[in-house]
């Protein structure tokens, strides 16, 4: 076609790195740890 220029190797990096950060796959709710509703949380302290 007449008058389109293909997309350059920078523009496309410089739409990804313009676009917010996505996580790859869904993310799990953080229920481990410190935050586990299921520890006592007051024998800590």
């Amino acid at each position: 076609m007449t008058g389109i220029a293909p997309v350059s190797m920078g523009e496309q990096l410089g739409w990804l790195a313009a676009r917010p950060m996505q996580p790859r796959r869904e993310q799990r709710a953080l229920d481990i740890g410190f935050w586990n509703p299921m520890r006592n949380q007051l024998e800590m302290f």
